[in-house]
C-alpha cells in the first residue's frame, strides 16, 4: 500500500515469512516452522530536486515447532538509504541497516538465527554500501560501489552450532551502461558489471569470489 504525502510517499508491505534458522532445512519449511505472522515493513520515501532519502522498518516474527523445540522470537531491522546529486547527473548512493534477526533480507542472505537450548537465538545484523554514479554523456555512464553485509551470532551459540555459516561477506563492483541507439531505441541500455567478493566463515575459513555479468535492461 501506498500514501502519497507530497514529496514523500508512505509504504506498507506484508511479505510471506519464512523462519531462516540454522538447524532447519529448506525441505523443512511449511512443517518445521510455524509462521503464523507475515513479515511487515513500512518505508518512508522522500524526493526532493533529484536527491531521494528512505528510511524503512522492518518486523518479523521467527517461529519454529520442530520434535522439542517449541521457540518464537521477535526480529526487526531498520534501514536508511539517500542519493545525492553532486554535479550534473552524477550522484552519491549511501545503504545502511541493522537489526536483529534479519538475515534474509541482507543482500547476501545471511542466516538469521540458531537454534540453542530449544530457543532461537537471533543474529545481529548490520550492512552498509557506499556508490558512485557518474555520467560520461547522456549515453554512457558508470558506477562503483563497495559495501560488507554482517549476521554476527550471540556468545551463545557454539561454533560448532554455526560451522560453515558466513558472518561477513564485503564486496565490490563497478559497472558500465551504454545506449547504442538512443535515437532508434532510447529506452534499450546494454552494460557489462566486474564484482569482487570475500566472505568470512564461523571457524576461521574464508574466500573470494569474482564474477562478470552482462545486462540488457528497457526503460519506458
Amino acid at each position: 500500500y501506498t500514501y502519497a504525502m507530497g514529496p514523500a510517499n508512505l509504504q506498507i508491505s506484508v511479505e510471506n515469512p519464512e523462519t531462516d534458522v540454522t538447524g532447519v532445512t529448506k525441505a523443512d519449511h511449511g512443517t518445521a516452522t510455524a509462521d503464523h505472522y507475515p513479515d511487515v515493513v513500512a518505508r518512508l520515501n522522500w524526493l526532493w530536486h533529484g536527491a531521494h532519502l528512505d528510511f524503512a522498518l522492518l518486523n518479523r516474527w521467527l517461529s519454529l515447532h520442530q520434535n522439542t523445540v517449541r521457540a518464537e522470537k521477535y526480529a526487526w531491522g531498520v534501514t536508511a538509504n539517500a542519493g545525492v546529486p553532486v554535479f550534473g547527473k552524477d550522484k552519491i548512493y549511501v545503504q545502511s541497516r541493522y537489526g536483529k534477526g534479519i538475515g534474509r533480507y541482507q543482500d547476501t542472505h545471511l542466516q538469521s538465527g540458531y537454534i540453542v537450548a530449544n530457543d532461537v537465538e537471533v543474529t545481529k545484523d548490520f550492512g552498509y554500501r557506499l556508490g558512485y554514479e557518474h555520467w560520461f554523456n547522456k549515453n554512457f555512464y558508470m558506477t562503483a560501489s563497495g559495501g560488507v553485509d554482517a549476521a554476527m551470532k550471540s556468545s551463545s551459540v557454539s561454533d560448532t552450532t554455526a560451522s560453515g555459516d558466513v558472518q561477513r561477506f564485503w564486496s565490490t563492483a563497478g559497472d558500465l551502461y551504454y545506449r547504442p541507439f538512443p535515437d532508434a531505441v532510447p529506452g534499450l541500455w546494454t552494460g557489462v558489471e566486474y564484482a569482487h567478493g570475500h566472505n568470512y566463515k564461523v571457524g576461521g575459513a574464508h574466500g573470494t569470489d569474482d564474477r562478470i555479468d552482462f545486462a540488457t535492461r528497457f526503460d519506458f
